[in-house]
């Protein structure tokens, strides 16, 4: 026979080895004491930084590396990010945003000239190079480089499997080129 005392016994241990939250009567501070921590995610690696080149003169630095390779659907242009020891380009500006030091940032920048087409197809242009640098750059591009995409007349025409195909053989041919 079970006792009265051990049901309502069972019944609070269930309630206390639940994960749903526990209602606590309102009462000043006592609310506050009594209220479940929530439960703690596990730590996740941490994933790649990717940040897009905002200033002139990030693109220009990029472009004088030399570092590059052409695709008939797009252009890649490479170049170390600096170091956090000397965060300057040869103006002696400072360059723009720098990656903490735990995890190298990826830099990228897009562009497209008015040799892609009028506005509506360098808008589509550049929404196609972004959306590859999404799906590709997180997995495949070096952590501490910074690239520019440019934009050809192709980038609108050509089919997404054939830009993606370009992308990947233009970042394998940068990272064969480039020297630390």
């Amino acid at each position: 026979m079970t006792d009265k005392n051990d049901h309502t016994d069972r019944s609070s241990m269930r309630s206390v080895l639940s994960l749903e939250p526990q209602m606590s009567p309102k009462s000043g501070s006592d609310s506050a004491k009594t209220a479940p921590s929530p439960p703690q995610k596990p730590a996740l690696p941490k994933k790649k930084q990717i940040i897009g080149l905002k200033q002139r003169r990030d693109y220009l630095r990029v472009a004088r590396s030399g570092i590059k390779a052409a695709q008939p659907g797009l252009v890649l242009q490479a170049a170390h990010r600096h170091s956090q020891k000397n965060p300057t380009d040869t103006t002696g500006k400072p360059s723009g945003d720098m990656p903490s030091p735990a995890v190298p940032a990826t830099g990228f920048g897009i562009t497209a000239s008015k040799k892609v087409g009028n506005a509506v197809a360098r808008n589509r242009a550049k929404r196609r190079l972004r959306a590859l640098i999404a799906h590709i750059f997180p997995v495949e591009a070096e952590a501490g480089m910074d690239y520019v995409l440019i934009a050809r007349s192709q980038t609108v025409k050509r089919p997404y499997k054939a830009l993606e195909a370009d992308l990947r053989r233009a970042l394998d041919r940068v990272s064969r080129r480039r020297t630390p």
